[in-house]
């Protein structure tokens, strides 16, 4: 079964811890996904976005919506 969803460019942000969690504070987070790359631990989270949020998203990187 084919699935309709889309992996679309990361974004990479940087600050200090408590910028980041400033920013994540914004996001309703229901997964945290944990991986490790050589030394690193690598965090990745699991929002639901609305939209708006998507559509800024799109123009922002100039991606084209398939529908």
């Amino acid at each position: 079964m084919m699935s309709n969803k889309r992996i679309l460019p990361s974004i990479g942000l940087e600050g200090t811890k408590e910028e980041l969690l400033e920013f994540l504070a914004d996001f309703e987070i229901n997964k945290i996904a944990i991986s490790f790359v050589d030394k690193q631990m690598i965090l990745t989270t699991s929002v639901p976005v609305d939209d708006e949020l998507m559509t800024i998203y799109e123009q922002a990187y100039g991606i084209s919506q398939l529908k």
